[in-house]
Formats: C-alpha cells, structure tokens, sequence
C-alpha cells in the first residue's frame, strides 16, 4: 500500500515555486526605528541611497531591504553586519550554507569535525560550538559551507565520524535513510528493511502485509497474552512455629500448631488479540522553534504567525484560532488583534484594554462586544458603532461602557457588573439605557413598556 503526499507536501505544491530573490536581504534592529532613521543609518555607512530599490518596515523592529543588483546586496550586508544598532542581518539569496550538526559530544573537537567535512563536503568557512542562554556548550556544531559546494556533494541526514554518528540538518536538504543511506525516505518506511525484517512490529508491516503483532501488556512488554501461571504457589506458607506473635495483652506468644493459608485462586485473563489492520502507536511530540515562546496547542499544519511583546520586545508565534497570548518573561497578559489593513498580521494588546491602534495604518480600532474582536472603529450618524465582522451594533452604555445593542423589543443588561442600567432597543428603532426597577417600568414614545426582568415590549393599552 503507497502512502500518499505528507500535508506538507501538499502544501507546497499547492503553493508553487518559491520566489527567488537574489538581491533582497533583511535585518532587525535592536530599537524601535522609524523610517528616516533606518534611511540615515544606510547613508552613514557610505552606501549610496540609489543602489536601493525599497525599505519595507515589518514588525518586530525587522527591515527588509531590496537593492538594484547583486553586487549592491552583498556591499550593504558586509557594511551592516559591523553595526551595533543591527541585531541581525540575513540575505534571502545566500551564498553561504549552514549546517547544523547534532548528537556530538561536547570533548568532540571541531577541527576534527572541519577537516572531515572539507574531505567528504568542500571547504569549511566557519564552526561555531552552540551555547544556550547560560553559556552551556550544548554540543551541537553550526558549521558554514558554500552553497555551491553542497549542491554538488549532498550531505547526508547520518554521518560517521571516528565511530561516532552524528545528524546534520541544513536548508532544502532531502532526508536519507539510516538503514540504506538512500534519499527520499526515512528508516521506518524503508523498503530494503521491511525486505529484511518483515516480521518488524512497525505499523507499516501491519497494515501492508497483515502481520500480526505480538500482544503488550500496559507497560509495552511483549507476550501480555501468554499464560504466565506456574505450579509454583502465589505466596511461601506461613509456618507458626518458628513465627512469633503479639498477644492482645502486647506480649510475644510463640505457638506449636502449625496454620497454612489458603492459596488463591488463579485467575486466568485472555490472551490480547491484535486485530490486522490496527496498530499500537505512541503520540508523538509536535517539535517546537526553539528559543521562542509561542501559544499552546500549536500544529504542525497550522500557520505560525510571529509576534513580539511591546513590552519585553520577546518574540513568540501564534496561529489565526488564538485570540489570547501570554508571555512568561514579563508575566503579562495580551489578547491578540488582527491589522485592519493586513489579515495576516497581528499584534499584542494588553488584556484589559479596549481601544488601541493598528500597526500599520494607526487607524483606531476597538474591542467590540459582540464577538470580543479588535475591529475598526466606525461610528454612525446615531452614535453607535458598527461590527464588520458580526454585522451588528454597539452603543455606550451611562457609565461609558459599550454594550451590544439587543434586538428589537428586547433588552440586555449593561456588561459592567457594578451598573444597574439596561440597555433598551425598543420596536420603534429609538435604543435608550434605563434604570429599571421592580416598580420603575420603562413608557416608550412609541407605546410600548418596559418592565423590570421583562425582555419583550407589552404595549400599553
């Protein structure tokens, strides 16, 4: 049985070829900039504002720069990569491969690992042993390759270096088998070993060849379904005659008769059939980018979305069903708003926030009650604000709180806890906050009345 297409690949078919671009690079700042001063930062470094094409300002203090050629792209990331404002430069088109290098031991030397590499690969630019945020050696190698060079000599998922194997990943590199250390598959799915091996309690020899499993017990041991009883007795019997015994009145009494206990009864369980077809599968991890926070409950087939606290400036991911964001750094709370201007950008607002304003466009924007999004801030003539998502209207309640306007000849209580106003849409089109009471009805213009805990108008007659 052929397995299909992964929902990556999926998607990147549905999604075309990637678009090149040789002479766009971009870079992070470690300060909010505005514009003019991204500009004057370039001309300070004798860069010539006409070998650009555009500066586009993204979130998170991220510039993206396209200039006129080639040349042009490369003179501009050696000039910005010797300034301290830039945090970070990145080309989209580098020329320059790094390969990260995995499972090596922290004593394991790096021109051991340069000169092995420069054999088998090219020509080694720069190792770097990574460290995490404490400054611990985490063993892991980053090393920097030309993308010529790896392109001709591919480099496998698995090398072997002095008996010891190590995993290397880099960009746009095809996965090889363990097993065959051919490309294009991984070891489970391995034709050459499923040849070999095709009694291998995998999932996939079950479901293609209907091999059956071994049964497993709850802890993952085989043979849960073998009678394990023995004539051996569950218990040794208890002899009274060498064992001593406390007396009610707390003294020892040694006694001659000899008791044995009853044996237990054996109980016998049925062997645990494993039906073809299914499988036993443990639930695996959905790896996570490290070094950055993101919500819970992030999928693999989701869109990451990146984001960045205002207040801590730490970045993070979220996808389009979160509507709340927590950061632990700073301990605070955001609910998260959608750019009126760009649907896949969003930014942080603090929770107790109504209004704020988009990123982008700076155009006012507020939580509205009806579906507790940040939309756009349009009034009417009448004073009320209208949902574009929803389709419905929003009016200030006395206490300066907006409330849903209910529908006709009906009525809602005010959001705020601590007002006692209720909010009035009566048949007439006229929508009013009064205080009703038990004894304090409501006479429209119109003829219909209010009453206390009464939702619908009752016209007076």
């Amino acid at each position: 049985m052929e397995k299909g297409p992964s929902f990556a690949q999926v998607i990147q078919q549905r999604g075309g070829e990637r678009l090149k671009r040789p002479t766009c690079m971009s870079f992070k700042t470690r300060s909010q900039s505005k514009r003019e001063d991204v500009v004057n930062m370039i001309e300070k470094e004798s860069f010539s504002i006409k070998k650009l094409v555009g500066i586009s300002e993204r979130k998170g203090n991220l510039v993206d720069v396209t200039c006129t050629t080639r040349k042009a792209v490369l003179e501009l990331y050696e000039k910005l990569v010797q300034v301290d404002e830039v945090y970070s430069v990145r080309l989209y088109e580098s020329d320059n491969l790094n390969v990260a290098v995995g499972w090596v031991p922290i004593p394991f030397p790096n021109e051991e690992i340069k000169k092995e590499f420069e054999k088998r690969y090219g020509d080694v630019k720069n190792i770097q042993h990574r460290k995490d945020k404490k400054g611990l050696l985490t063993g892991m190698r980053i090393l920097t390759l030309d993308r010529a060079d790896v392109e001709k000599n591919p480099i496998p998922s698995y090398v072997t270096m002095n008996g010891y194997e190590f995993y290397c990943t880099y960009n746009g590199q095809q996965i090889t088998c363990k097993y065959c250390t051919k490309p294009g598959h991984k070891q489970q799915n391995c034709p050459e070993r499923i040849k070999d091996y095709p009694k291998l309690e995998t999932s996939q020899n079950v479901t293609a060849k209907g091999v059956d499993c071994p049964a497993t017990d709850k802890s993952g041991n085989k043979g849960a379904g073998e009678d394990k009883s023995s004539d051996k007795p569950i218990g040794e019997p208890l002899d009274l005659d060498t064992a001593d015994t406390f007396t009610k009145t707390g003294e020892i009494e040694i006694s001659n008769t000899e008791t044995r206990l009853p044996e237990p009864k054996e109980i016998s369980k049925p062997p645990m059939e494993l039906k073809q077809g299914s499988s036993r599968k443990r639930h695996e991890r959905s790896p996570t980018e490290p070094n950055l926070h993101q919500a819970k409950s992030i999928s693999l087939s989701e869109l990451k979305i990146p984001i960045s606290c205002p207040i801590c400036d730490e970045d993070g991911y979220v996808t389009e069903k979160h509507t709340s964001f927590f950061c632990w750094k700073c301990s605070s709370e955001f609910n998260i708003a959608t750019a009126c201007c760009n649907e896949l950008d969003r930014f942080l607002v603090p929770d107790k926030e109504v209004t704020t304003n988009c990123t982008i466009c700076n155009q006012p924007m507020r939580k509205m009650p009806c579906c507790h999004k940040f939309q756009p801030e349009y009034q009417t003539d009448e004073g009320t604000f209208e949902c574009l998502e929803c389709e419905r209207y929003a009016m200030f309640c006395v206490c300066k709180t907006v409330n849903a306007i209910p529908k006709r000849t009906m009525t809602t209580n005010c959001l705020n806890n601590y007002c006692k106003y209720t909010i009035v849409n009566c048949n007439c089109g006229k929508k009013t906050c009064q205080l009703l009471g038990p004894n304090k009805p409501y006479l429209c213009e119109c003829g219909f009345e209010y009453e206390f805990d009464i939702e619908i108008g009752v016209e007076r007659v």
